[in-house]
């Protein structure tokens, strides 16, 4: 279960989103260089969700 903002940060969300073209910018490029980093480690990474779906899954 979530936890609820104050009224006055919902009021200024939804009235003043706030989204600068700094903060998009800022985004996409912390996008890129995550998508980088993993396809750059994949095989990596696969292993590791391999074992961590395999440790995760209900016994049977």
């Amino acid at each position: 279960m979530g936890t609820r903002q104050p009224a006055s940060w919902r009021q200024e969300h939804y009235l003043r989103p706030g989204l600068h073209q700094a903060d998009l910018d800022r985004f996409w490029l912390l996008r890129h260089q995550t998508a980088t980093t993993l396809l750059d480690y994949l095989e990596g990474v696969e292993t590791a969700l391999a074992q961590a779906t395999r440790s995760a899954a209900p016994p049977r």
